[in-house]
């Protein structure tokens, strides 16, 4: 696949030099479910990403970087940001078609 390793830091594992959105995580807890699978549980130790991911509010602006997403194991979609809806407060709750 041609990609490259990276080490941040003192984090154990290595991240993918390419990505632009780094996550390391802990492991905390595996629970074996009904099913087979293996649920598992982590913390949050490290997030690395590219300034220019962030939007003017602050966050992360996953369709900037043609990031993709997975459902399952083995489908993939391109990530694009629909629209974005204002904080609700408990007396200004938006209306939704």
């Amino acid at each position: 696949m041609k990609l490259q390793q990276e080490y941040i830091g003192d984090f154990f594992a290595p991240f993918v030099k390419e990505s632009p959105v780094k996550i390391g995580m802990k492991h905390l807890e595996s629970i074996p479910l009904p099913n087979g699978c293996i649920f598992v549980i982590g913390s949050v130790e490290l997030i690395v990403m590219q300034d220019d991911i962030i939007n003017s509010l602050g966050q992360l602006d996953l369709s900037s970087y043609m990031g993709v997403g997975i459902s399952g194991l083995n489908t993939y979609y391109g990530l694009n940001m629909l629209d974005s809806f204002p904080y609700v407060q408990e007396n200004e709750i938006p209306e939704f078609e």
